[in-house]
């Protein structure tokens, strides 16, 4: 195929997955966590609107839960810059904490987030008025803050202490709420008595579980959901048993790694003229998610032919393409693996709520 023809396919295919992925498929999750954010932001009062105390909101979850779909979903239809005639105001504002947050770091982060730059010779009193003052000149009411579990992420208490109680300094001095996305370990803050008083409940983000009706049902209309969103040729039947299974397998019931894996489908799909996505083609992208480094294997015989090369999937391991009486079995291996992920990520933070969400374990598929 001609280059400049293949690079405008790609193109036009990287465009229809990109509006694919900019599409958001409305779940339970979804609409808990945003109707805790907007019933947050209802706290906030303007100038001359009797006080209430400012909040803040954790939002937790594991990789791949969808913590950051909800933030750009809420991004999306409250962050646009607002005309008014005293001036541009912007009610929402978004940015992602640093990864070793100091309270300089955090002051620094905010104030970028605000068009305002730090100076280094400003003392925390002066800091916390700049900000404040920013917050309410730009009439802010939500400050939605990204990757916060860094706060509490392999720190010494005395730092998470520090950050805490700026947090805390900055809700009373604002009156602008705090939403904190980040990992379950960002459940940690709440140890924290002067920041606990301010939390409202949490919102953590579960994965579904395939044991019950609710979940399973929930987990399938989503699945169901993204594949119509792809609208290819022929239905592929994703959200049937057989499929819908190993999807739960593989993501262990999160939603952001359903659309992961989906999206890489319908590329795919798309670059190679399928009319729909089928089980070979869930197993080999999720061999390509899962490969790893091997070495070099020397031949015994330099003077032997030359064998083309083979990139081949191993059906035991891969839950695309095993049986069915072997997909508990390898669901359970696979679960094992998550799990001992999650308890050496706690045993880095002594303190660090467990971490949910690795996927409930099914009795039977």
């Amino acid at each position: 195929m001609d280059t400049l023809v293949s690079d405008f396919l790609h193109r036009n295919y990287a465009e229809t997955v990109a509006d694919f992925e900019s599409r958001i498929t409305v779940h339970e999750q979804l609409v808990e966590a945003t109707t805790a954010i907007s019933r947050l932001r209802t706290r906030y009062r303007g100038p001359g609107q009797r006080k209430l105390a400012a909040r803040a909101l954790l939002v937790v979850g594991a990789p791949g839960s969808g913590k950051s779909t909800i933030l750009e979903s809420y991004m999306d239809k409250h962050g646009q810059m607002e005309e008014t005639p005293d001036g541009d105001i912007r009610r929402v504002i978004a940015l992602e904490m640093p990864h070793s947050p100091g309270r300089k770091q955090v002051v620094a982060a905010i104030l970028r987030a605000l068009g305002y730059p730090a100076r280094d010779d400003w003392d925390t009193n002066m800091i916390l008025d700049r900000i404040s003052t920013q917050l309410r000149e730009q009439r802010v009411e939500l400050l939605l803050i990204d990757e916060a579990h860094h706060i509490v992420e392999n720190r010494k208490e005395e730092a998470e202490e520090d950050v805490s109680e700026f947090l805390k300094s900055l809700l009373n001095r604002s009156g602008t709420q705090l939403v904190l996305f980040g990992l379950p370990m960002l459940l940690g803050l709440k140890e924290y008595p002067q920041l606990d008083r301010r939390l409202e409940a949490s919102v953590v983000i579960e994965p579904y579980s395939w044991d019950t009706l609710e979940g399973r049902g929930e987990f399938t209309m989503v699945v169901d959901l993204m594949e119509e969103a792809m609208d290819l040729p022929e239905p592929s039947g994703l959200s049937e048993h057989r499929v819908a299974v190993r999807l739960y397998c593989v993501t262990g019931g999160h939603v952001g790694l359903v659309s992961k894996y989906l999206s890489e489908a319908f590329r795919r799909a798309l670059e190679s003229g399928l009319t729909k996505i089928d089980l070979r083609l869930l197993g080999q992208i999720h061999s390509d998610f899962t490969r790893r480094y091997k070495t070099q294997e020397l031949s015994d015989d330099f003077n032997a032919a030359p064998k083309r090369a083979k990139r081949e999937m191993d059906p035991t391991k891969n839950p695309f393409l095993v049986d069915d009486k072997k997909l508990l079995p390898l669901w359970k291996a696979m679960k094992a693996k998550r799990d001992k992920m999650v308890t050496m990520a706690n045993r880095r933070h002594a303190r660090a709520t467990r971490m949910v969400g690795t996927g409930a374990e099914p009795s039977a598929f």
